[in-house]
């Protein structure tokens, strides 16, 4: 049987810390505004009399579009490697608010980091939370992530 990699940025939790509602003495807290569940592929190879096409390694840059539901002066992203029986590998990072289709706005993007490095390898079975984005997001605005997979998904 092939390995698998489930490499799911659809998976991913943005997380939005709200702070204009907190009194200056209140401890800050992360908000769940947008998630996911993460699901592996199909275990299945045929759904009636249509065949389910095999898996296929690609190296590529994934760019998902997301609309969260709370605003806040910060965002954490999750990415998830649970369903993943192989290590999943991700480099440059980033996120930015939406324009038009899977556009930034111009100046928007921000490049995210894993304990300050650039990329982190995922362990099969895990996930992975990125460090805060100082990035000030409206409620029910919209976010586009990037991430480049250079070991392929």
């Amino acid at each position: 049987m092939p390995h698998r990699k489930s490499f799911w940025i659809a998976g991913l939790a943005a997380l939005a810390w709200i702070t204009g509602a907190l009194p200056a003495n209140a401890q800050a807290s992360w908000i769940g505004t947008w998630e996911t569940s993460p699901a592996g592929l199909p275990t299945v190879t045929t759904i009636g009399g249509t065949a389910i096409p095999s898996s296929k390694t690609v190296k590529v840059t994934v760019r998902y579009r997301l609309r969260i539901a709370q605003g806040g002066s910060q965002l954490r992203l999750r990415f998830s490697n649970e369903y993943g029986d192989t290590s999943l590998v991700l480099h440059a990072v980033s996120v930015g608010v939406a324009e038009e289709g899977l556009n930034a706005v111009s100046h928007s993007l921000k490049r995210v980091a894993f304990g300050g490095r650039s990329g982190i390898t995922v362990p099969p079975g895990a996930p992975a939370l990125r460090d805060p984005v100082h990035m000030r997001v409206k409620a029910l605005g919209d976010l586009v992530v990037s991430a480049y997979a250079p070991d392929g998904i």
